[in-house]
């Protein structure tokens, strides 16, 4: 995605004929949307129980399986930028 400064530079690279200049007139996308964030990860935990009966032409096993996760917080390092650099 090409980003430009304002429409007047966007129209330029549009009418231009050499594309090497039409190139240079814009700004990658990845270098204005990709911002720095701090991450807080959350925590997760796991709790297993079983029991196994054992007789002498079965055997039986029953369990319970506990499974929890906390989504981490992510927030901007920074400012989100509103104006070109």
């Amino acid at each position: 995605m090409q980003f430009y400064k304002d429409i007047n530079q966007a129209q330029l690279a549009a009418a231009s004929a050499d594309p090497f200049y039409a190139l240079a007139l814009h700004t990658p996308g990845i270098d204005i949307l990709t911002q720095e964030v701090k991450v807080k990860p959350g925590f997760y935990r796991t709790f297993n129980a079983g029991f196994i009966i054992d007789a002498k032409c079965f055997e039986l096993e029953v369990g319970y399986n506990f499974f929890a996760r906390q989504a981490e917080c992510l927030r901007l390092d920074c400012e989100f930028p509103t104006v070109p650099h």
